[in-house]
């Protein structure tokens, strides 16, 4: 059953309130009240224990509750005797590790904690303070790093869940687990113990927090912004977004296909049947076969014997750095493998009773900011342009409902405008003036008319309204366009002259264009690029001697993105680490401007009226679901830009224009 009541008892501070296992309506009233006067001057920690982890459908099994004084520990069937009092008191707020789970469990059971007040996190709260400290940002692990205190884990307290076997046709759950603790009178004092002390631990972490979040000056930032978030989040993962089963079904011939033609050039090549999923076959293809260069070894495994790698690094350096078409193929089949198993069989899996998926959406779960998704996660998901299975078209609105789907135009590049100051970057953005184009002219000495003319001719050529093919003028013009587009993209996530020529070729490639970019030519870009925008270089360099200063940047919340002693670091270290450093304030700040805009949305009462509720974000792209009427469609698209196009009360030094369109599907909502 894993360690003795005794070995237990040594795992909870004396200093700790006595947990109380409440378990008769008498006591269930006396300590209503207590915690209905404790909540008037103290914050109050509240945990659960559930039946599983899955969030449209497991439920509470017993709950706790603890305002650093006094904790218990109550049967599910005292939920509603909390309901309206506590729970769902507008004026109480909850401490929680892990609320929006939380949230859910509550919910399936029959309360709604989303009409408290509100929630503070511990994780999130940890993540604000040390986003690198990822894996250590759980309760458990906060209370040893903070406290130096250990607690038992739930397999030590309740033992391992079971599947039924033809051996042992008994299976055990989780909530068989905890019900079986509970209905022991020995076992039932060392699980009440356990299950009180999250509650306890929540609020006393969350005031020990606070403490450090003043230090750091992300007080203000954590309780406007990421406490807000909290509520928005779980919202979103309780709507859920609807999925066509048939549409995902119908598309595993045409992936499977696709992979056995890939499967089939390897074989013909290799002279003999090869399995793309065995590191060996694989390893023999590259290394013995084609002859490529040693990137690196591995670690040598349980046998301490060092082969050459052929990870997911090593194809990547094959396939940007040196161009190598079979290692470009192999990442075009894991590409194809992953997209099948992860969504298209992966996702019917995840699709409930009314025919919709709900992700869980992880607010601290980058470095950068970002959201992450899992169970399942959908952040990754290819767009329609990228993705010759259009993934996206499964997403579609519910019945006598459309989507509307919002982006940023050229978001990270306008950030670059703003933090480096580049006057004319600056300008050219507020006349209108499409950048790229901008950059090609001043780059090579060609009339900005005649370059945008190109883009213009190729806009009518794909709508099939220009009435003859694109001349190899234009042909031209529009690679020199997608060359300056990489080339400033590039510089934001810190690309050298060798990745981007090989990225140029490639891209030349599958455009039909017999050209090769070389490493001179690509670093001599870069340089032409600055020579366009010489403020955004004075910036990076600027960016980069800060680093080596104080080890951190900001983003334009004030969100830390933290590096540590830079000057220390190795070469290869350091230079990761600058690259890194301006795209944490670019991609970073992106990510707080979308999380604004969501807190904004959520809270706006034009859309609350409209029933526009937000269902998804995936980077910069927010995803709506209305009422399917023309009259609410136009209403919502014109307020959700609004919302967008203003994130802050003091604007940005350029705009930030968003593209809103609206459709039956994720794809056509464009």
């Amino acid at each position: 059953m894993g360690a003795s009541f005794g070995e237990m008892m040594k795992a909870f501070d004396i200093s700790i309130p006595k947990a109380v296992w409440v378990d008769t309506d008498a006591e269930a009233e006396k300590w209503l009240e207590y915690f209905v006067e404790s909540s008037k001057t103290n914050n109050i920690g509240l945990d659960s224990e559930t039946t599983g982890v899955e969030i449209h459908k497991d439920t509470v099994v017993v709950w706790s509750l603890s305002d650093g004084k006094e904790r218990i520990c109550l049967p599910a069937r005292y939920l509603q005797m909390y309901r309206y009092r506590l729970l769902e008191n507008p004026n109480v707020t909850f401490d929680l590790s892990n609320c929006k789970f939380d949230a859910h469990m509550f919910a399936n059971s029959g309360v709604e904690i989303y009409k408290c007040k509100a929630w503070r996190d511990t994780n999130v709260m940890s993540w604000l303070l040390n986003e690198n400290n990822i894996g250590r940002q759980g309760l458990k692990e906060c209370i040893e790093d903070h406290f130096g205190r250990k607690t038992p884990t739930f397999t030590e307290v309740f033992g391992k869940t079971k599947k039924a076997t033809k051996k042992d046709p008994v299976e055990l759950k989780t909530g068989d687990l905890i019900r079986s603790a509970f209905n022991d009178p020995v076992r039932r004092e060392i699980a009440c113990d356990y299950a009180s002390l999250d509650a306890y631990n929540s609020t006393t972490l969350r005031a020990h927090f606070d403490v450090l979040l003043q230090k750091a000056g992300l007080y203000s930032l954590y309780y406007d912004v990421e406490v807000p978030f909290h509520k928005v989040l779980w919202l979103m993962e309780r709507r859920g977004i609807t999925a066509d089963y048939g549409f995902l079904n119908q598309l595993q011939g045409p992936m499977e296909e696709e992979m056995k033609k890939i499967e089939h050039e390897f074989n013909k090549h290799a002279g003999r049947e090869l399995n793309l999923n065995s590191v060996n076959d694989v390893r023999w293809f590259f290394i013995d076969h084609l002859q490529k260069n040693v990137v690196k070894m591995t670690k040598g495994g349980k046998t301490g014997i060092k082969k050459a790698s052929t990870d997911e690094e090593v194809l990547k350096h094959w396939a940007e750095e040196e161009g190598d078409e079979w290692a470009q193929l192999l990442m075009t089949h894991r590409g194809i493998s992953k997209i099948h198993g992860t969504y298209v069989t992966g996702l019917q899996e995840w699709i409930d009773g009314r025919f919709r998926i709900h992700t869980t959406l992880n607010q601290h779960g980058t470095v950068s900011g970002r959201l992450s998704s899992k169970d399942p996660n959908l952040q990754n998901i290819p767009r329609t342009s990228e993705d010759a299975f259009t993934i996206r078209e499964a997403f579609i609105a519910g019945f006598k409902k459309c989507l509307v789907v919002a982006d940023y135009a050229q978001l990270e590049m306008r950030l670059m405008a703003h933090f480096s100051r580049d006057e004319k970057m600056i300008k050219a953005i507020w006349d209108g003036v499409d950048l790229h184009c901008l950059t090609v002219s001043e780059m090579h000495g060609i009339p900005y008319e005649e370059v945008i003319a190109a883009v213009k001719a190729e806009k009518k050529h794909k709508r099939g309204t220009l009435g003859r093919n694109l001349t190899p003028r234009e042909i031209e013009l529009l690679f020199m366009r997608q060359s300056a587009k990489a080339t400033g993209f590039g510089i934001i996530y810190g690309i050298a002259g060798k990745r981007l020529s090989v990225s140029l070729t490639q891209a030349a490639k599958a455009a039909h264009i017999d050209k090769i970019v070389t490493e001179d030519e690509g670093y001599a870009l870069i340089d032409k690029w600055f020579g366009v925008f010489p403020r955004v270089k004075e910036y990076i360099e600027e960016t980069h001697d800060y680093m080596l200063k104080y080890g951190f940047v900001q983003t334009i919340t004030g969100r830390y993105r933290r590096f540590g002693d830079v000057k220390g670091m190795s070469f290869k270290d350091r230079n990761r680490a600058e690259r890194q450093g301006v795209n944490s304030i670019i991609q970073g700040s992106a990510a707080d401007i979308a999380k604004v805009v969501m807190i904004h949305a959520e809270n706006d009462e034009v859309l609350r009226n409209l029933n526009a509720d937000l269902l998804l974000q995936v980077h910069d792209e927010l995803i709506w679901e209305c009422p399917d009427d023309p009259a609410s469609l136009e209403a919502v698209k014109t307020r959700v830009k609004e919302l967008m196009e203003a994130p802050f009360q003091e604007a940005l030094l350029v705009p930030l224009p968003a593209e809103v369109g609206h459709g039956y599907s994720w794809a056509t909502a464009k």
